[in-house]
């Protein structure tokens, strides 16, 4: 939503400035962001004489605004004045009733309200230059979501203790750590050290390590009162900041002593129960000490029996070695050798896989990319024979933004996860990454483990993020060991037990023939990867779930009816398809006319019906039939209908409720039969499978039903009575109603019309109605509808 005030904010920006050399119009979109920030620092830097204007409030602003001195009813240029009323209205402050006047007065209360929400003296008679600093930037200084009443007091009190710092700015107090935070929280330790103003930087350097080991070691029965410095408090702040809970009270306690002993635990660190140099380290840096002894390693480098034997010498267990080398001329020769893996196991160390063909910048990831990848790394980790199970840790070796990880890198491992179960790999995913890289991809349940590249401690998602909770290896030093034949140079990785890497691999691997039901999903999967590709190129198309449902049943179900019922397929996808894979790599499921059935299901069938509960939604629970089940049960049943009343009702004491069960039994050949009946239920689950999330990809949720795993305990057929029918009994009901139940509006009209054209267009030889029908000749066909399923439940009944 627009606010009026930032919008004449952004109006008199560009009255007064469009004129004015290096100075950028801004957008009136009446929403604070970075670009009116850029466009007030701007204005504010010609305001104050500089003739070089830029986006960064950087030293040079700050000095000519200090030598003005702070913004206050005397200032005499009153564009300032206005300057920061529109910078407290993007902030969501009043600035001075919606207007520009200069008049500071009008502002004073709207600098009160920050400067208390800062946590500094709230009297709003005038602005110092590091306010209006803190002023022209996107911090918060309430609290947002997802943030901690807690962190935003400590965010405040250390603005309170520090502004006066030369070097101290005012971090946000938003209740979320960040960069900043961390940034501000190292200058505080430093000033209680204390460094000079000057010589204090926010960096964990030598100084300040050798400040923290001589001056910050506490336990149980210190206090800050008692020493008269605010390390405790910092410390607090820290295992805070790190998600360990504390008081934040200056006081070492026994609850204290308890948190400081279990982020020693998180961390593998010694369980001191005291703030000793190496538990501040791992608060504070991603590294944590370095020196700190490492039992796990990664290199590029091949390790001969020497080089294990150097490993084992410096108290290594287990190595990160390369599945694959980047498959284009003079790239890094860095993958595992042949008899590589021998050498390691005989010298008693273990190994873990790690995949990088790239990784190194934003342009690597994508789903396409990542789909290509999961289905290398599944052929590479299973030609070297390594088992089920096994964690394979995919790169991002860049320094990826929090929105570039959510916009490219969740995108490509997701693309992995496709790679992976297209080939039905049971390897399972891990990270490389930053921290934060690692934890948003792992939160989005796209990998198990986390290898953190803790040594990158100048990455964004390194600095204000905590160590990710799944973390299984942690790279915090690049360094060489041994000499000759034995010298390798490694990166020394923290191994916290939650991958104790592979001791053993297969002998001879080979590849597991695929059955033609895991080859048609695996065929899926390929189609649903062109559909991702698709997308990007054609922003309005279809949902890949949804084109790739299209065109899988395009062979056998084209016509107009599907087109209004399921969707018209898109000729341009299908174009893309057939030129992307061969005729010959299509699966006998979805090869011939008419369609063969496979595993007991007719899959073109089953695509069809999942396409029209894909494209007009999956039927709700337990409600009569709708317009989208015409592609599935509810279709069948009437055409089922047209099949007794041509074919069945002249046969000797045939009913139509005997006559149907022995079609849908396969007894006798009908338009329906058990092929179809399987199509219905797994087509209706995948739908509703994808719409609830249980599925992220509709060759997953397919897999699911035809693997009888939808849900725990149930087979497919169990699963589809439950959430579609409620029981056996209301599974009745409902299939009564497909000629029952008069008609009314929207869905039901739509039903009803297409009930119609089935009756109509399926009869040889005359249109049928209902009106032909007696209602216990309809009841018997909607009972041998529900009692063939029942009949294939493991928990639900047939009528009697």
């Amino acid at each position: 939503m627009s606010d009026p005030w930032v919008t004449s904010t952004q109006n008199w920006l560009n009255a007064n400035y469009t004129h004015v050399s290096e100075w950028e119009p801004v957008a009136v979109t009446g929403k604070t962001g970075w670009p009116t920030m850029y466009a007030l620092t701007r204005a504010l830097q010609h305001e104050l004489g500089l003739t070089s204007l830029s986006d960064s409030f950087g030293p040079g602003t700050l000095a000519a605004l200090t030598a003005l001195g702070n913004v206050s009813q005397s200032t005499t240029n009153k564009n300032i004045v206005r300057i920061l009323q529109g910078a407290l209205y993007c902030k969501g402050y009043d600035g001075g009733g919606g207007q520009l006047s200069g008049d500071y007065t009008t502002a004073a209360t709207g600098v009160s309200e920050i400067l208390g929400d800062m946590g500094l003296t709230a009297s709003g008679s005038s602005v110092s230059p590091k306010v209006f600093k803190a002023l022209l930037t996107m911090d918060a200084y309430v609290l947002l979501s997802g943030g901690s009443i807690q962190v935003r007091d400590i965010q405040r009190d250390l603005n309170r203790r520090y502004l006066h710092r030369q070097d101290f700015f005012v971090i946000p107090a938003d209740g979320n750590y960040s960069r900043d935070v961390q940034r501000g929280l190292m200058l505080a330790l430093q000033y209680e050290i204390g460094m000079a103003d000057g010589v204090a930087n926010g960096n964990f350097g030598p100084g300040t390590q050798a400040g923290v080991s001589a001056q910050a070691n506490f336990g149980p029965g210190n206090s800050d009162a008692s020493t008269g410095k605010y390390f405790i408090h910092l410390y607090q702040a820290a295992l805070l900041f790190n998600n360990f809970p504390t008081p934040y009270d200056g006081v070492f306690t026994a609850a204290l002593q308890a948190s400081t002993t279990a982020f020693q635990e998180f961390c593998l660190l010694a369980q001191s129960g005291r703030s000793d140099f190496r538990t501040w380290a791992s608060l504070l840096v991603s590294t944590g000490d370095a020196t700190r002894p490492g039992k796990a390693a990664d290199t590029i480098r091949q390790i001969t029996s020497d080089r294990a034997s150097t490993l084992v010498a410096n108290g290594y267990e287990t190595v990160g070695r390369y599945l694959t080398n980047r498959p284009i001329p003079g790239s890094l020769d860095k993958n595992i050798k042949p008899g590589e893996l021998t050498d390691i196991f005989a010298a008693g160390l273990t190994v873990f896989p790690i995949f990088q063909e790239g990784g190194a910048d934003l342009d690597f990831f994508d789903y396409s990319q990542g789909y290509v990848a999961g289905q290398r790394a599944h052929d590479s980790a299973h030609s070297y024979g390594f088992k089920p199970a096994t964690v394979i840790y995919f790169a991002v070796d860049f320094d990826a933004m929090e929105d570039e990880v959510r916009s490219s890198v969740v995108p490509y491992f997701q693309g992995v996860r496709d790679g992976l179960a297209s080939k039905f790999s049971r390897y399972r995913v891990g990270i490389y990454g930053s921290r934060n890289t690692c934890s948003i991809v792992s939160n989005a349940g796209l990998a198990e483990l986390s290898f953190v590249s803790g040594m990158s401690t100048g990455f964004s998602g390194n600095l204000g993020y905590p160590l990710p909770s799944n973390w299984a290896f942690d790279q915090v030093l690049e360094y060489e060991i041994g000499a000759g034949t034995g010298w390798v140079n490694i990166d020394k990785d923290i191994k916290s037990g939650r991958d104790l890497g592979q001791g053993s691999v297969l002998a001879n691997p080979t590849a597991p023939n695929q059955s033609e039901a895991e080859k048609a999903i695996s065929y899926m999967y390929r189609v649903q990867a062109l559909a991702r590709a698709y997308r990007d190129t054609h922003p309005s198309a279809p949902g890949a779930a949804d084109l790739t449902a299209r065109y899988l049943r395009k062979k056998h179900y084209s016509g107009l009816d599907w087109a209004l019922l399921g969707g018209p397929y898109e000729p341009d996808f299908t174009a893309l398809v057939e030129t992307s894979i061969p005729p010959a790599e299509v699966p006998l499921a979805f090869k011939n006319l008419p369609s063969t059935p496979v595993a007991g299901v007719d899959w073109p069938h089953m695509l069809a019906t999942n396409s029209a509960y894909v494209y007009r939604g999956p039927s709700s629970s337990q409600i009569g039939p709708q317009f989208s089940d015409i592609g599935g049960w509810a279709g069948d049943q009437a055409t089922m209908a047209v099949d007794w009343y041509i074919n069945g009702k002249g046969i000797p004491g045939s009913t139509p409720y005997s006559y149907c069960m022995q079609i849908m039994n396969g007894a006798v050949s009908g338009s329906f039969g058990p092929s179809d009946v399987t199509g219905d239920v797994f087509g209706w689950l995948a739908a509703h499978s994808l719409s609830t999330g249980r599925a992220s990809n509709l060759a997953q949720a397919i897999t699911l039903a035809v693997d009888h795993s939808t849900y725990p305990g149930e087979n497919s057929f169990d699963s589809f009575i439950r959430l579609r029918w409620g029981s056996i009994a209301n599974g009745f009901f409902i299939c009564k109603q497909v000629f029952d139940q008069p008609g009314d509006t929207g869905d039901r009209i739509a039903f009803n019309g297409s009930r119609t054209y089935l009756l109509q267009n399926y009869s040889e030889r005359e249109p049928l109605y209902l009106s032909q029908f007696t209602s216990d000749q309809l009841h018997g066909i909607a009972k041998a509808v529900v009692n063939t399923f029942a009949g294939l439940s493991t928990h639900y009944s047939p009528l009697p």
